[in-house]
């Protein structure tokens, strides 16, 4: 079924405002904002105060990767004199909602440029507008729906042969919002440049490459002129204590990714990962049951090895070669959860390509669209992408209970509890160790200590004297006023040093509060989202006593 060109702005227009609602609909529900948030709005709101794009005033680390992450909410809290922490996240998700929402209108633009069939198009908008991480990653304060904007504008470009200008624009944009988007960069095109066809097209597509390659360096560049001048070096301090222990070496990085293919397929975490909600790693297979997933899988599986397929099309194996080339360095580098929805766009993409080349195989016109088996296919094609997009979107509503109830129970009601309770108890000199940077930094306001030292250069310091990640040894190397730990933290460290969290007369350490949120927890039952509130559901305060 064709839409006629007239139909097809309202369609776009629509696709906007409804990925627009969902977005809104979801912040206005749960109000969730995420960890990791609050390490950057730190900086970003030193920035608009006047003290420096700076975690701790004084100290210029960069303690954030995204440079638009923390300069639009700095630019937010400057517009609005800062009178409002609240008034800031509700813009700053606005215009990530969006920059969703423009996502989601460039995938119907390029559904409609390669015209793939209605079933191509609902299923790649629709998976995208019900995918609840990346709605949960936009709602909640993340620089997400900034790369996939950028990603999925990329992708439309090449694939539609736009101009190689905005293509640097795009690339540029990528890397605005993540450095390492270089990666996605490289994978996309080289896969583009690997099934292009003859050598003239290689040799074209390559020319175009290294001038939008040009302006995209020439957009970046003053932010990395910028850094090395502010903070003596363009490389994020998140970067530098994240990647503490990865292999170092051109020799050991290639085995690194040679090996990732194979890991992803024995273990599967990354097929699973892909179409789940958030933080399905930590989840156990039961709290979503077998069929669930099951079904992530299957979803993933096709599109991820069908760049091997010969009898593909060649934007559905290059969208697949892509993803494959991605995962290898989503597998090999350091992740967190919001880095999985670029990827997920791509297989996404990649499905929208798949059942293209599915409906051509069975047939859209002809002789071969009048048999039997056509007849049959297509209506099954049509109710099975339906019937998974309403699946996806009821995980969304299950996903939005849970984050409710996340920002509920353990954002409001511990961490920023215990960021409070530490600003009134603390010394304004005081230092605190801890893993848990965000709500807690950012309330208590005190000099961190964090592990793995993103805003800490003392703990990466440590981490490299003592040659461990083990907590009781970086304590004792830091010395901290105040720890906060996880209890299976805190059981970790005393089994290792008996004497340094303890009450008795020997020990370093006395506990001073317990923020303990574990019986409400317990009162979800097996609701799915369990798992990700069930670990951190109690922290353990610590006070130095000697």
């Amino acid at each position: 079924m064709k839409l006629s060109s007239r139909a097809s702005p309202w369609v776009g227009a629509g696709i906007f405002a409804g990925i627009m609602l969902i977005t809104l609909g979801w912040a206005a529900y749960t109000h969730h904002v995420w960890e990791d948030f609050y390490i950057t709005y730190r900086s970003s709101k030193n920035l608009a105060l006047g003290n420096g794009l700076v975690f701790t005033a004084g100290e210029r680390l960069q303690t954030f990767t995204s440079p638009l992450q923390a300069l639009i909410p700095a630019a937010i809290a400057w517009l609005t004199r800062c009178r409002s922490d609240l008034l800031v996240i509700w813009i700053f998700r606005a215009l990530g909602a969006c920059a969703l929402s423009g996502t989601g209108v460039i995938l119907w633009r390029l559904s409609r440029h390669c015209q793939w069939p209605a079933a191509a198009a609902a299923a790649c908008v629709g998976l995208f507008a019900f995918d609840a991480k990346t709605i949960d990653f936009t709602a909640n304060g993340m620089e997400t729906p900034y790369l996939l904007f950028f990603l999925g504008w990329q992708a439309y470009l090449v694939i539609s042969g736009g101009g190689t200008l905005w293509l640097g624009v795009a690339w540029a944009g990528m890397m605005w919002t993540r450095p390492d988007a270089f990666i996605q960069i490289a994978a996309f095109y080289g896969a583009v440049l690997l099934f292009a066809g003859d050598w003239g097209s290689r040799q074209a597509l390559a020319v175009r490459a290294v001038r939008a390659g040009a302006v995209a360096a020439a957009l970046y560049l003053p932010w990395l002129l910028w850094a090395a001048w502010y903070y003596g070096t363009p490389v994020p301090h998140t970067i530098v204590a994240k990647g503490l222990g990865l292999p170092t070496g051109l020799g050991p990085v290639l085995e690194s990714a040679w090996r990732a293919p194979m890991q992803i397929i024995t273990y599967g975490v990354f097929h699973r990962v892909l179409f789940a909600p958030t933080n399905i790693e930590m989840a156990p297979w039961e709290e979503w049951g077998f069929a669930a997933n099951s079904l992530w899988r299957l979803l993933a599986l096709p599109v991820w090895y069908y760049w091997l397929n010969p009898w593909g099309g060649r934007w559905a194996r290059t969208v697949s070669l892509w993803l494959f080339l991605g995962s290898i360095y989503a597998v090999c580098a350091p992740g967190a959860p919001w880095y999985v929805p670029p990827y997920a766009l791509a297989a996404m993409i990649g499905w929208g390509f798949v059942i293209c080349d599915l409906t051509g195989l069975i047939g859209a016109s002809g002789a071969a669209a009048r048999a039997p088996s056509a007849a049959v296919l297509r209506p099954l094609v049509a109710y099975g992408v339906l019937g998974i997009v309403a699946f996806q979107a009821g995980v969304s509503l299950l996903m939005a209970n849970a984050m409710r109830l996340q920002q509920v129970i353990i954002e409001d009601g511990s961490r920023r509890l215990i960021g409070l309770w530490l600003r009134d108890n603390a010394a304004p000199g005081d230092t605190v160790f801890l893993e848990s940077l965000g709500y807690i930094g950012y309330f208590s306001n005190l000099r961190m200590l964090d592990f793995p030292g993103l805003a800490s250069t003392e703990v990466v310091a440590a981490r490299r004297k003592v040659g461990m990640d083990e907590f009781d040894a970086l304590i004792r190397e830091v010395n901290p006023v105040w720890v906060v730990l996880r209890p299976s933290e805190a059981s970790r460290a005393s089994s290792r040093a008996p004497g340094l969290l303890s009450n008795g007369p020997d020990g370093t350490y006395h506990l001073a509060r317990i923020f303990d949120q574990s019986a409400r927890v317990s009162a979800m039952g097996d609701a799915p989202g369990r798992s990700l509130l069930a670990y951190d559901q109690t922290f353990l305060v610590y006070r130095r006593t000697r």
